[in-house]
């Protein structure tokens, strides 16, 4: 019984504790991901609350201020993309109702409707429609089928998102409300032999995320502004709001290409010039390109100190084992691992280095 009472249980306990958590937490990972994101987005979020207390706003007053700056900026840029959507639908509506009416009037069109209402009259034709409809009537059910699995796969991910867009939010709200607390609440049951260096691990880490958000954002900006430039020149309708999502949505490695070929089709549709929308999507690949051969490596690899070989090789390795998160947060998890392996692996191998043979 004395075994129980021991600190060598106690540990084990915890890491038994900590293991089982870290497990339930994985096969609930649907559930705690919305968390996570949360927790990321209070963690970046926080510096500019504490920015907005110092002047002189309560802390759920700064928090209301930068949740309201955040839906402006978001009905912006949505209402700019429905607004224009919907002018070219109705365009794209008046161009295809202008070409049938032209086509009806076509006179081998007039003829060949008239023949193919002779023959759909007639009762050898009209029995020769209703067994080909009583013959493909299973495969006809199939493809109903799979219409209807489609549109309900289709919903299901929806209600996800929605889910998303409502929770992500409001655990945001609580964390940051309530941030400071919370770490503080860590650092007091942290075990008191190691707290000084865990914490001073911690500020580690804090100070490679920090730098890694700050050059994100930093680029964010000159890519928007680049992107937005280069698309105003080529006759990109609102280049300036393409320009804003491709700087926002470029913190995804490689995903600002779809907002690149979305910037292309609109100044096609917009001009009816292939060259300009050419243009439009070589202006974005060749951000694209800069961005990842020279910006991040530049200005985030040098705050990292890591190489550019090792963030391409973060990026595939971590979004091989974590998928699109793996993928987000390749950069500042390399560097991260990077710590680590200097605080604990590096002395070790130091220490092997430094055995010399034995002398007979």
């Amino acid at each position: 019984m004395e075994f129980f009472k021991t600190r060598t249980f106690r540990v084990l306990l915890l890491t038994v504790a900590v293991i089982g958590l870290l497990l339930i937490t994985y096969v609930l990972r649907t559930v705690f991901t919305p968390l996570l994101l949360a927790f990321i987005l209070a963690y970046i979020l926080d510096p500019l609350v504490t920015w907005f207390e110092k002047m002189r706003l309560s802390r759920a007053g700064a928090i209301a201020v930068l949740y309201t700056l955040g839906l402006a900026l978001f009905v912006v840029t949505v209402g700019g993309l429905f607004a224009f959507v919907l002018e070219q639908v109705e365009a794209a509506t008046d161009l295809a109702k202008s070409g049938i009416d032209e086509l009806v009037k076509e006179p081998w069109f007039v003829n060949l409707h008239e023949q193919i209402g002779r023959e759909a009259s007639t009762p050898e034709s009209q029995q020769k429609i209703a067994e080909a409809i009583k013959e493909n009537v299973t495969e006809i059910s199939t493809g109903v089928t799979t219409v209807v699995e489609f549109f309900e796969e289709q919903l299901s991910s929806l209600l996800n998102i929605l889910m998303y867009f409502l929770l992500v939010p409001l655990y945001t709200f609580f964390l940051l409300l309530n941030f400071d607390k919370i770490l503080e609440t860590i650092r007091a049951y942290l075990p008191g032999l190691y707290r000084d260096r865990i914490v001073d691990l911690a500020n580690q880490v804090h100070t490679v995320l920090s730098s890694f958000f700050r050059g994100r954002l930093i680029i964010g900006l000159i890519i928007t502004i680049l992107a937005g430039l280069g698309y105003l020149a080529f006759g990109c309708p609102v280049p300036f709001l393409f320009g804003l999502l491709t700087g926002v949505i470029i913190i995804i490695p490689f995903a600002s290409i779809v907002v690149v070929l979305v910037a292309a089709s609109t100044t096609y549709l917009s001009t009816s010039n292939w060259g300009l929308a050419s243009a439009v999507f070589g202006v974005g690949i060749a951000i694209q390109m800069l961005e990842a051969y020279l910006l991040t490596p530049w200005i985030i690899g040098k705050q990292l100190e890591l190489h550019f070989i090792v963030i391409i090789l973060s990026v595939f390795v971590f979004g091989e084992l974590f998928g699109f998160f793996g993928v987000l947060l390749s950069v500042p998890m390399a560097a991260i691992a990077k710590i680590l392996g200097r605080e604990f692996l590096l002395p070790i191998l130091k220490e092997l280095a430094s055995d010399t043979p034995k002398t007979a």
